[in-house]
């Protein structure tokens, strides 16, 4: 069994999409903002989640 961590593969809603198009207009930076967390999501590193029932 190897250590080797897979890479996640983000699949995004059309909505989403849309979304993100709509809002680059007013915010420029919006794709290098989302960028880091795409990134940590994509590696498997969701943060501090909260405890669920």
């Amino acid at each position: 069994m190897s250590d080797e961590i897979v890479p996640i593969e983000l699949l995004f809603s059309d909505e989403f999409k849309a979304l993100v198009q709509l809002l680059a207009k007013r915010y420029r930076k919006i794709q290098a903002d989302l960028q880091p967390l795409l990134d940590d999501l994509q590696s498997g590193n969701f943060g501090a989640l909260p405890d669920l029932p």
